[in-house]
């Protein structure tokens, strides 16, 4: 089974690809099969392209907390894609 795993804060470049055993259901358990080809084949297309270059992430605004009243101007004025994410 493989899987994407996101283990501690930060950009896509901590998407692991991680591949693991089947899960085998213990007694009483049912193991359910799901498959979403075309949504791992995109998630394969995005990392390829964020691997090479010709994608970029959008960089994070981060603001300390003592400046979360600058964060929300920055919001309003349009100046910000996304959120800023305030830190203590």
């Amino acid at each position: 089974m493989r899987r994407i795993v996101i283990d501690r804060p930060g950009g896509y470049d901590r998407l692991r690809l991680v591949e693991d055993p089947d899960p085998q259901p213990a007694a009483g358990e049912v193991l359910i099969a799901a498959e979403a080809p075309r949504l791992a084949e995109g998630m394969r297309f995005l990392l390829g392209h964020f691997a090479d270059g010709r994608l970029q992430p959008l960089s994070v605004l981060t603001f300390a907390l003592a400046q979360a009243a600058d964060a929300r101007r920055r919001i309003e004025s349009g100046q910000s894609v996304g959120k800023p994410v305030l830190v203590p």
